[in-house]
């Protein structure tokens, strides 16, 4: 019998189990907690999957017969399906409510809007109120979570709005879940491709420790005679030369590397791509625009100021701009590095020093439905075909990448158990795509269809070698902000309960959300562990599946990840229509991109109007 199709049947009535079944009191006897009338027992509800589902009942096991005891609080622990709370409302609103729960955060405005969660600022601002293990150790710190993954349950109920610093806390996180580049080692081993694994910052320093000389690039490809480092491999590229090609896979690539790179591993371009794998068809798949449009100030929604609502942004075609050197625009100040905001563009002037102009957000909504088209189309609709049409793929983007099919995959961190567990190659992370810039450009030619390929480093074009050096305007380089989705679960107490279980409840997603919860949550290769210091530690980092894998990359993207847009508003409703339409008639190549944003803006301006919680931030 198929091995995998027995992990599949075996995982599928692990979670028919898991959602059609709720267990009551798992964790340890309760006949303690009963007969002592000072413990408080609360419920817990836990979204599960059966990667999981082993961990949180450790969880909460180790917390009753230890923490709990010293809270003088019994976790009675449900688990439940992994989408379980997309329809809590009348649970919340009920009898039966559980005291805490885990909420995914596209559904967590919803019912902070409702009033359906407690409001745990008091407890947050109140130290007296946090817990200490039986060494004194504090449990849980705030202040040692990346903001990126708190600010997003922040929410001011006065004036509907959500994110502000000083808003109402009405969850805490549950580790986070950013989106990587998952990519195939093997397949870029047969390409000839040399993999290296330095972030930007540190490569100064590890060229001069190594007398090596690689530039800031994600990809890149050098002449043998400028070979960054001795012993690299070489190969042929695209235009038969001869060259040193590496992937440096702690660096975003810009949207002509990754280009350029997965043509190697598309057969229209590379003949030699289906001797890597009679599988292989593709180079590249992602289902998410948003690296394209977040790295360059653009959005899917903008609240625009004079329309007093969400306004449909992604067909906007005005400039985008990179702040240069400190100023201030439309009353808000901006340091030299940072992307200018929806509103405060409206503001630059044409005579503004003190900015650089960034493609418009249509363009990179432009650069994302290329990767789709066919090399062969006109205008707009000539493409790159480096991906797949998605209407065609069989299993979703996991089990295309994981049968081979493409090199290249944007997944969730989550998505790692499925891929390890179904993969027979070598795989590894890389961080999502990056708007960047080098000096003299990084294109021979035109990037257009099949036409165009990556300069080389150390060639000469036009009587001027190529360096790869990265672009600098008023001494600030051109690079575009480093983005990553992520959707994320948190830890939320229903306000309905009494002050009494909100306190126990308090003490105990302390420790969920805590170390000690934390540190067990991470064996579960689902999630990066809350805080800053566990997930950069050696227990996170040198873990069993740090030890192969490049989990750094995927700390570094947990640090500035942020909600997608199914997590914008109350619902996701207003999404719906539009990308039904996108992820069949525009990236399947019958609708050109006009003909999109004619059809249906209108409609989903119209369904924006009746949206009333505002993001201060993302």
């Amino acid at each position: 019998m198929n091995n995998k199709f027995v992990k599949r049947a075996l995982a599928l009535a692990m979670v028919l189990l898991i959602c059609f079944t709720t267990i009551t009191g798992c964790g340890g006897n309760s006949s303690d907690a009963e007969a002592d009338g000072s413990f408080t027992t609360i419920t817990f509800w836990g979204a599960t999957t059966q990667y999981d589902v082993d961990q949180y009942s450790e969880i909460v096991e180790s917390y009753n017969n230890g923490q709990g005891k010293i809270d003088k609080v019994y976790v009675q622990y449900s688990p439940k399906g992994s989408d379980y709370s997309s329809n809590l409302t009348g649970v919340l609103s009920g009898k039966l409510a559980p005291t805490v729960c885990m909420i995914y955060d596209k559904y967590f405005k919803m019912y902070a809007a409702a009033g359906l969660l407690a409001d745990l600022n008091p407890y947050v601002s109140d130290e007296s109120t946090y817990t200490n293990d039986e060494d004194g150790n504090q449990n849980f710190d705030l202040s040692d979570l990346y903001d990126v993954n708190v600010y997003r349950y922040r929410y001011d109920s006065e004036n509907n709005t959500s994110g502000a610093d000083d808003s109402s806390l009405y969850a805490l996180p549950n580790g986070c879940n950013p989106a990587m580049i998952y990519y195939n080692v093997d397949y870029f081993e047969a390409e000839g491709i040399n993999i290296i694994s330095v972030a930007e910052e540190d490569l100064d320093a590890y060229n001069s420790e190594n007398g090596t000389s690689y530039m800031p690039h994600g990809y890149a490809e050098y002449t043998v005679d400028a070979s960054p480092a001795e012993g690299l491999t070489t190969s042929t590229n695209l235009n038969g030369k001869t060259v040193v090609k590496v992937f440096n896979n702690r660096i975003a690539m810009n949207w002509t590397e990754l280009v350029c790179l997965s043509r190697y591993f598309t057969p229209e371009y590379n003949s030699n791509a289906s001797s890597y794998s009679s599988n292989l068809k593709y180079g590249f798949l992602s289902e998410w625009w948003f690296p394209y449009g977040w790295s360059v100030g653009g959005d899917c929604i903008q609240w625009d100021e004079d329309a007093g609502q969400y306004v449909f942004s992604l067909g906007d075609d005005k400039d985008n701009y990179l702040v240069t050197k400190d100023t201030t625009i439309n009353g808000t100040a901006y340091s030299a590095g940072d992307v200018v905001s929806y509103n405060d563009a409206k503001k630059v002037t044409a005579s503004d020093d003190s900015v650089y102009t960034l493609p418009s957000t249509l363009d990179a909504f432009t650069e994302f439905c290329k990767l789709y088209q066919s090399t062969s189309g006109k205008g707009e609709m000539k493409g790159y075909a480096i991906s797949p049409d998605p209407t065609k793929i069989s299993g979703g983007n996991e089990t295309y990448f994981t049968s081979g099919n493409c090199a290249l995959v944007m997944l969730s961190y989550s998505s790692t158990n499925t891929v390890k567990s179904n993969t027979s190659y070598d795989w590894d992370y890389a961080p999502a795509w990056q708007y960047r810039e080098y000096e003299g450009g990084d294109v021979d030619g035109e990037l257009s269809g099949s036409e165009g390929t990556m300069k080389v480093i150390g060639e000469t074009y036009n009587g001027v070698v190529y360096t790869g050096a990265l672009k600098e305007v008023n001494g600030t380089v051109v690079v575009g902000a480093k983005s990553s989705s992520s959707l994320n679960y948190s830890i939320a107490v229903a306000e309905q309960a009494t002050e009494e279980e909100k306190e126990a409840a308090w003490k105990f997603i302390q420790y969920l959300a805590g170390e000690p919860g934390q540190s067990i949550l991470a064996t579960a290769d689902n999630y990066v562990p809350n805080g800053i210091s566990l997930c950069n530690s050696d227990t996170f980092l040198n873990s069993t599946l740090g030890q192969t894998k490049n989990l750094r990359a995927v700390v570094d993207a947990s640090s500035y990840n942020t909600i997608m847009d199914q997590s914008y508003l109350e619902n996701q409703a207003w999404i719906n229509y539009w990308a039904d339409i996108l992820n069949t008639d525009v990236r399947g190549g019958s609708m050109s991109l006009t003909d999109f944003f004619s059809t249906v803006t209108d409609r989903v301006n119209s369904d924006l109007s009746g949206y009333t919680v505002r993001m201060i931030r993302r």
